[in-house]
């Protein structure tokens, strides 16, 4: 199913982005994370 930001994004003027795209930006944080170790 695919979840309508509509509503989000008209009441709090939030821009949710893709799903892919956030997964994509949280395994290149864990990553860069990951080397700072």
């Amino acid at each position: 199913s695919v979840l309508d930001k509509t509503k989000i994004k008209e009441t709090y003027g939030l821009e949710i982005p893709h799903w892919e795209e956030s997964l994509e930006r949280m395994i290149w944080d864990d990553c860069e994370a990951q080397l700072r170790i």
